[in-house]
C-alpha cells in the first residue's frame, strides 16, 4: 500500500521523479559523484527557521548564525526557491492510473477533492472522515474480508483537502477491489443521512474536542506554532474558525457536498490501481495516459 500511495505524487507534484526516472541514476552514482553533491547541497537556501523552547532572542539567533557558519550558505529570496506545486483541477476530471507491482498484493487507491481551504472545507472533511472510517473499514475488512489494510480518511496536499480509500489484498486483484469499493463509496451519501442526530452531534463533539485539545509538550506545541507560521501564513485563530464551523453545519450540508463529491458527472478524483505480480487484470483497467511527463505538462499545478 505504500508503493501504491506513492504513486499518487507522481500525479500530484509538479515535479516528482518515479522509480523509473531514479533507478538507473541510482545504479550508476559513484561515491565521487555524492560526495560532490554534498558539497553543494547547501550552496544557496532560503531558510524559515522557528526557535521555540527555554531560549532568549539572543540565543535564537546564534543557532541560526552555527547553521549558516555550518553550512557556509548563501541566503536566497523566497520566490527563487524551488517550491512545490500541486495539481489544480479545476474541472471535474477523473484519472486513472493503473501500475503492476514486484509483490504478491494488489491494492486500490482511489482520492476524491472534497475542496479548497477553508474552515467550512475543513469542517466537512473531518466529520465525511469519521463517518465513513469505520463503515468501510467494517465492510471491506470484517464482512468482505478483502484484505489485512483497510483504511480511509481525509488528507490535504497544501490548500486542497481529499477524501482517501484505499485496501490492500493478497487474494483480489486491483480491479476487483476497485469494483466492490466502488459499491460502497456509493452508499455513503446514505450512511450520513441516516445518522441519528445524537450521533451526529457526538461526530461533531469528537471533532471539536479534539482541535480543543492543547498540546501536551514543548516539542508538540512547537510543531503546531511551526506548521501556523509556515504552512497557514500564521492564522493563530484556525482552529477556532473550524470548531466555529462545526457547530454551524447541518448534517443535510453534507449529504449534499458528499452526492456531489462522488457523482460521474461532477467528481474530481484520482484512481490508482496496482496489481501483484501474480494478479490478472481481467477487466483491461488502463491509465488515462500513456506518457505520464507529456499528461503532466498538459495540466495546471500551482
Amino acid at each position: 500500500y505504500m508503493q501504491t500511495r506513492e504513486l499518487a505524487p507522481d500525479l500530484f507534484y509538479n515535479i516528482k521523479y518515479t522509480w523509473k526516472q531514479m533507478l538507473p541514476i541510482a545504479k550508476n552514482a559513484t561515491f565521487d559523484e555524492i560526495k560532490s553533491y554534498e558539497s553543494n547541497l547547501f550552496d544557496k537556501t532560503y531558510l524559515e527557521a522557528m526557535v521555540y523552547g527555554d531560549y532568549i532572542k539572543q540565543d535564537a539567533k546564534k543557532v541560526l548564525s552555527i547553521f549558516k557558519a555550518k553550512t557556509k550558505t548563501k541566503g536566497i529570496p523566497k520566490e527563487e526557491a524551488f517550491e512545490l506545486s500541486y495539481l489544480n483541477l479545476s474541472e471535474p476530471e477523473t484519472v486513472q492510473y493503473v501500475d503492476k507491482l514486484l509483490v504478491n498484493n494488489s491494492c486500490f487507491f482511489r482520492m476524491y477533492e472534497i475542496g479548497k481551504d477553508s474552515p467550512e472545507t475543513r469542517a466537512l472533511a473531518s466529520l465525511i472522515g469519521k463517518a465513513v472510517e469505520q463503515a468501510f473499514f467494517t465492510e471491506m475488512r470484517t464482512n468482505q474480508q478483502l484484505g489485512y489494510i483497510v483504511a480511509s480518511y481525509p488528507m490535504n496536499y497544501d490548500e486542497t483537502y481529499y477524501l482517501n480509500f484505499l485496501i490492500q489484498s493478497g487474494d483480489y486483484p486491483a480491479d476487483e477491489l476497485n469494483n466492490r469499493a466502488n459499491t460502497f463509496i456509493s452508499s455513503t451519501p446514505k450512511i450520513i443521512k441516516e445518522l441519528t442526530n445524537e450521533t451526529f452531534q457526538q461526530l461533531i463533539d469528537s471533532a471539536v474536542e479534539r482541535l480543543e485539545r492543547k498540546p501536551k509538550s514543548i516539542s508538540e506545541r512547537a510543531m503546531k506554532n511551526k506548521n501556523l507560521i509556515f504552512e497557514h501564513n500564521r492564522d493563530f485563530e484556525r482552529d477556532n474558525k473550524t470548531i466555529e464551523a462545526l457547530k454551524k453545519i447541518k448534517k443535510e450540508e453534507i449529504v449534499v457536498h458528499l452526492e456531489k463529491m462522488i457523482s460521474e458527472e461532477s467528481r474530481k478524483m484520482a484512481n490508482i490501481l496496482a496489481f501483484a505480480e501474480n494478479h490478472v487484470n481481467k477487466s483491461g483497467a488502463k491509465s488515462s495516459f500513456t506518457d505520464l511527463p507529456d499528461w503532466k505538462s498538459a495540466k495546471v499545478y500551482d
